[in-house]
């Protein structure tokens, strides 16, 4: 499994709306992607700053999720709750722990 981690700075205000479009939106596109396992989205209400993990089967189902568009349609949905660009990267899962 792979994930792609970004990391960005929302408007503090704009939080609910950024969880709101995950919701209906983002994850609803990236359901449909092949490959496509989970998403975490963590934020610090108090600072802003934001972190995402997207989890993909393979390293060629990530990556095919950036070359086709997916990836940056969702940025350009989130670029107006954002305060700068966010960074990305990208790191195999070599520990998944789930409690049952």
């Amino acid at each position: 499994m792979y994930a792609r981690v970004t990391s960005g700075q929302l408007h503090p205000d704009k939080i609910d709306e950024a969880t709101r479009m995950y919701q209906e939106s983002i994850v609803p596109a990236l359901k449909h992607a092949r490959g496509f396992k989970s998403l975490l989205a963590l934020t610090a209400h108090a600072t802003g700053k934001g972190l995402v993990i997207a989890l993909w089967e393979t390293e060629a189902e990530m990556q095919a999720s950036q070359t086709s568009g997916l990836y940056q349609e969702q940025l350009v949905k989130m670029a107006h709750l954002l305060v700068g660009m966010p960074s990305v990267d990208t790191y195999e899962v070599t520990v998944n722990i789930k409690n049952t």
